[in-house]
């Protein structure tokens, strides 16, 4: 944890499960709801509370062989993205259940294994795979509504995606895309290899909005970030 005003750091997680073990396993997603946070690790979700400063196991799915990749917290509800599915876990209830997303002979391992979750005000649950991105609709109430499900874009590896002022972005394996949500089209915006930039490796995986105006895009397999002028 760091302070923004004094950025003093606090370790809470040491890399490792079992000190027995040399294998380390990452913090794979962060969500927060109030003043408690939740991490995934491996097939693990901890809780995580600011006040009591200590880590305690909340959820562990059934298939240690899973692997979670995002989490995104609604009207009480954790959504858990991993490789092998979606699943919600009821904060009140403290119930754990699968949510289909395909039917099943439309199921493939690329279009369930799931890369980013996110709400938006409009479409409901944003679901981004390895195989397009989805859409679970709110219902008239504003709850998430589990029969309403739709693709809004069929195909590309997506990694990310950024609502800005700027219009919609999608960080793909094939380089960065603008969404148009009125047509639901992409629009190619740029490739590496067919940039200045001296790589071949297209992979974007994250994007962001700085105080500047620039989208920063880093590149997979890399430690390089690279800007690019939102008005250009």
């Amino acid at each position: 944890m760091i302070n923004p005003l004094t950025l003093k750091t606090e370790k809470i997680y040491s890399g490792q499960l079992d000190k027995k073990q040399t294998d380390f396993s990452p913090i794979s997603s962060i969500t927060q709801l109030e003043n408690t946070f939740y991490f995934a690790i491996n097939e693990k979700i901890f809780s995580f509370n600011n006040d009591q400063k200590k880590l305690d196991l909340k959820i562990a799915l059934k298939n240690k062989n899973y692997y979670i990749r995002a989490l995104k917290i609604y009207d009480n509800t954790l959504y858990i993205g991993t490789d092998n599915g979606l699943f919600t876990y009821n904060l009140k209830t403290q119930s754990l259940a699968p949510l289909t997303i395909h039917q099943p002979k439309k199921t493939t391992v690329d279009n369930n294994d799931i890369k980013f979750l996110t709400i938006d005000d409009d479409l409901g649950l944003l679901i981004g795979t390895v195989e397009g991105m989805y859409r679970i609709a709110f219902n008239t109430t504003k709850q998430i509504d589990p029969t309403q499900i739709t693709t809004l874009i069929a195909d590309y590896n997506i990694w990310d995606y950024a609502n800005t002022v700027y219009g919609e972005f999608i960080a793909t394996e094939s380089g960065l895309f603008q969404f148009h949500r009125d047509t639901t089209q992409l629009e190619f915006i740029l490739s590496f290899d067919k940039s200045k930039f001296n790589i071949t490796e297209n992979t974007i995986n994250n994007l962001m909005l700085d105080e500047i105006r620039c989208t920063l895009a880093r590149v997979s397999n890399t430690r390089r970030t690279y800007m690019g002028n939102s008005d250009s």
